[in-house]
């Protein structure tokens, strides 16, 4: 098993730009047989953290989805165990829920933890989005507060994994990278890192377009009551949503920015940004 280990470290330490990311959800071994059964424990994956991190390799974790009767235990055990071996970066997410409430698996996870998730849910105004339902982004902000800053006390960066509070972060893309050297070319061409490079509250659709896009039609990946009749390119669908405010994943969908009617010399709407 040592000789083994030496052998993966040694090809790992080979790559150049390298960060390898663990999911985890708790640190209790119980509970995590039941929300992640077949894998290894949350004790086995972070001892793996600790020795990738004494390698000099960077690790990042990725905090999901929150179960929110778990939040105490998080803040008090598992973020402090992973700021103690070397974890720099934790990307943290909500769970979803599927609109399918009778999907065995689903029914017998909130049975052995003795959370009534959909009723928490619904007592929480939560919105369904496509075919899950999430918490709204006043409500996981607010109380991502005291994770964000037991993050910080450990020396950790924190990512806004949920969508909707992407722009609000430690670094411009959840997973950190934008941060580290080799990683320069990642997809700046998205809402979250418009809305939070904005020098104004105003922000306008030409700041999307200054960003790069691939040119070629994207039709052929598009459900056919998707496709666009004129023009198919990821920017083509962007200027769409971007037009369509009220909807899900439209600007107006992240916390603190939104439409007031406003339209500018193209056409396109003009968001006001709230200084969160």
């Amino acid at each position: 098993m040592q000789l083994e280990l030496s052998k993966s470290l040694k090809i790992l330490k080979k790559i150049k730009h390298l960060v390898i990311q663990i999911s985890i959800t708790t640190s209790n071994e119980m509970a995590a047989k039941i929300i992640e059964p077949n894998v290894p424990s949350p004790i086995e994956r972070i001892k793996c953290l600790k020795i990738l991190s004494e390698e000099g390799i960077h690790t990042t974790v990725r905090l999901q989805p929150l179960f929110v009767p778990w939040i105490d235990e998080i803040i008090e055990d598992l973020i402090p165990m992973l700021g103690s071996v070397g974890c720099k970066h934790i990307i943290v997410e909500y769970l979803k829920l599927p609109v399918e409430r009778n999907i065995s698996y689903i029914h017998n996870m909130f049975n052995a933890i003795g959370w009534n998730g959909y009723g928490f849910y619904k007592r929480n105004n939560a919105l369904l989005v496509g075919r899950e339902w999430i918490l709204p982004t006043d409500y996981k902000w607010k109380n991502l507060q005291p994770i964000i800053n037991t993050i910080h006390q450990h020396g950790m960066t924190y990512g806004a994994g949920d969508y909707g509070l992407n722009h609000l972060g430690d670094a411009d893309c959840c997973c950190g990278i934008d941060k580290l050297d080799g990683f320069s070319n990642w997809f700046k061409g998205n809402f979250s890192n418009v809305i939070r490079h904005s020098h104004s509250n105003y922000i306008r659709f030409d700041e999307v377009t200054k960003h790069w896009f691939p040119m070629k039609s994207i039709a052929m990946f598009m459900n056919s009551n998707c496709r666009l009749l004129n023009g198919n390119t990821v920017l083509d669908y962007m200027k769409v949503k971007w037009n369509t405010p009220g909807t899900p994943n439209a600007p107006d969908s992240f916390l603190g920015v939104s439409w007031e009617g406003e339209y500018d010399g193209k056409g396109n709407c003009v968001y006001f940004k709230e200084n969160i």
